[in-house]
């Protein structure tokens, strides 16, 4: 990969400088911890530089749904805690004692019952708000109305909130969270890692992975029903029509594979869209990618929009209020109102028939992403939250 431009880091408050504060002790609280989901690798991308930093690190995370090992330094809850997280709260607390503030990567009715106790203890806590399930942003009406009023006060006593846009932050604030305890730090991504490939490199590496020419369009997260990948290889059956050699490249895993792989062969697919499973090889495929297709119904802060927007390449998505300050006006991307077969294949035609276009959405990405999402700035305002946080502050950001 070329090397490029990256943008000044953000500078850590000058009241919270951990180089100058010594270690802290950090506990983490998450759902998993193997690296599978787009929060959970900027979690672990954020403890690897907190250690690296001289901070120690105490983590606890679920069993994951995935399969698959706890990263290291992280200690396995019971498989149910999340479903049953009363049960544990001893075990949190236990494990925990020591530390001087904690980071709960995901709101959900597990954080509040743990997030009460670590309180009790007198445990400053940031919890990090990252997608719209559990209690997130704006979903308190999904519970019957005898726990509206619990999870409210619950979620106000909790502490500080991370917001990774202004729209979870106003889905908080709509929520009945003061403005006060919510921060905004956007999600980062290692633009080291994500880059653009330009001129031969970018020949080179799409020869070496069989597409030549040819257009590539790529899928990267979670396979389960609320992406919408179903009704996306549907509309991808009407862009094979236009363009025969077009491939589609699905990267990752979940519950909906194998009905995804049937809807493949139940549409005569086999040979324009391919799974990947989990693959090492995230940068380097997206790098040779002419376009993400993120066709999900849901979303909060999706790191395969980022990741992708690191390496230069356009994003076409469903319009969900969560995807407008990421996509702008089809400044880096485009947003489909209708996701109809349809409508789906027609800009995804449009769009790789207009290689200009795609060039100036490629720059205008990067350089975005450059200016708001370095994952070092976003690791550094996270720990200077923390460390602040340690001494009675309020923390910044």
């Amino acid at each position: 990969m070329i090397s490029g431009t990256i943008a000044p880091r953000v500078a850590i408050p000058e009241c919270a400088d951990p180089a100058r504060e010594g270690g802290v002790r950090i506990g983490v609280i998450t759902r998993s911890a193997n690296g599978y989901g787009g929060t959970e690798v900027q979690l672990l991308q954020m403890v690897e530089r907190w250690r690296a930093e001289g901070h120690r690190v105490v983590g606890l995370a679920g069993a994951s749904r995935w399969g698959g090992p706890a990263a290291q330094g992280f200690r396995t809850l019971p498989g149910r805690a999340f479903l049953f997280p009363w049960a544990c709260v001893g075990e949190v607390e236990r494990h925990l004692r020591d530390v001087d503030a904690v980071f709960l990567n995901g709101a959900s009715l597990s954080s509040l019952v743990w997030g009460r106790a670590l309180r009790r203890m007198g445990k400053p806590i940031l919890t990090d708000v990252s997608g719209l399930r559990g209690f997130e942003t704006g979903s308190f009406g999904r519970w019957p109305w005898p726990v509206r009023p619990w999870l409210r006060q619950r979620a106000r006593s909790l502490g500080t909130y991370r917001a990774m846009t202004t729209y979870m932050r106003q889905r908080l604030e709509e929520d009945g969270i003061d403005s006060a305890d919510v921060i905004l730090i956007p999600l980062g991504v290692d633009l080291e890692r994500f880059r653009p490939l330009e001129g031969g490199m970018l020949g080179e590496r799409r020869d070496a992975l069989g597409v030549g020419g040819h257009p590539l369009a790529v899928y990267a997260g979670r396979l389960s029903p609320e992406k919408g990948l179903e009704e996306a290889l549907t509309a991808w059956r009407r862009v094979i029509g236009v363009k025969p050699r077009a491939q589609w490249w699905i990267l990752g895993e979940g519950p909906a594979q194998g009905r995804l792989r049937r809807v493949v062969r139940s549409l005569g697919l086999e040979g324009a869209v391919r799974f990947h499973g989990r693959t090492d090889d995230v940068a380097g495929i997206l790098g040779a990618a002419d376009l993400m297709i993120l066709p999900s119904r849901s979303e909060g802060c999706p790191n395969a929009i980022l990741e992708s927007f690191a390496c230069g390449v356009p994003v076409i998505a469903r319009r969900i209020p969560a995807l407008r300050d990421l996509i702008g006006r089809n400044e880096r991307g485009l947003l489909v109102p209708d996701l109809s077969a349809e409508a789906l294949g027609e800009a995804i035609v449009g769009l790789l028939d207009r290689s200009d276009l795609r060039s100036k959405m490629s720059r205008a990405a990067r350089a975005y992403v450059e200016a708001h999402h370095d994952i070092e700035a976003a690791s550094g305002k996270v720990l200077a939250w923390l460390v602040s946080s340690t001494r009675g502050e309020r923390g910044a950001a």
